[in-house]
């Protein structure tokens, strides 16, 4: 299996960049994960930080043989430490994080998330989109009371409803995506 892989961070249009990802081979696959923390919430960096250690830490020391659940087993455990880590330090009680999470086999994808990061899927020049946003906005735009593009630059666009630390268990989406050669995978947080 061969995989390349690549990254870039952007500030954007805040004053700090609270994004933090990792990506290591690992003896089930290779694993990719960025988070992506709240940027209006004190702690938001840190809570991106210690999301994406606990889940390699959690992910690489496991040996059961499925690995979809060991991947949603190191997100809970993340969330679980950032949940505890908020409750016994009062400037951390409101931190939290997006996390999109991939691990790729030899035969193939598996995708976890919560929050509004994303993962896109290229082939052949096409844009498939493997995630959706877990946002306020994103949720008007699937009942048809707001447009993507109305979505897009309403004040409202960064209200996040569900992430890691929302509260002490995590609600994660998880999905198998095929692949086959060539094809490309893109995970990016909002910012």
């Amino acid at each position: 299996m061969n995989v390349k892989s690549t990254f870039q961070t952007r500030i954007g249009g805040r004053n700090e960049n609270q994004d933090y990802y990792k990506f290591s081979e690992t003896n089930k696959g290779k694993l990719f994960v960025l988070c992506d923390g709240l940027g209006g919430h004190l702690g938001g960096r840190h809570a991106a930080e210690l999301a994406t250690e606990t889940i390699f830490k959690h992910f690489k020391k496991r040996q059961d043989e499925n690995v979809a659940r060991i991947l949603e087993n190191a997100i809970e455990k993340a969330n679980m430490k950032i949940w505890k880590e908020g409750i016994n330090d009062e400037r951390y009680n409101s931190m939290g994080t997006t996390v999109v999470a991939l691990l790729i086999t030899p035969d193939s994808a598996i995708s976890c998330h919560a929050g509004d990061s994303r993962i896109y899927q290229i082939r052949n020049k096409e844009i498939i989109f493997r995630t959706a946003d877990e946002s306020y906005v994103f949720e008007l735009v699937k009942q048809g009371k707001m447009t993507e593009e109305e979505a897009r630059i309403s004040e409202m666009a960064n209200l996040i409803v569900n992430f890691i630390c929302f509260d002490s268990e995590a609600n994660m989406n998880l999905n198998f995506l095929n692949y086959e050669q060539g094809d490309r995978f893109l995970l990016c947080s909002d910012g």
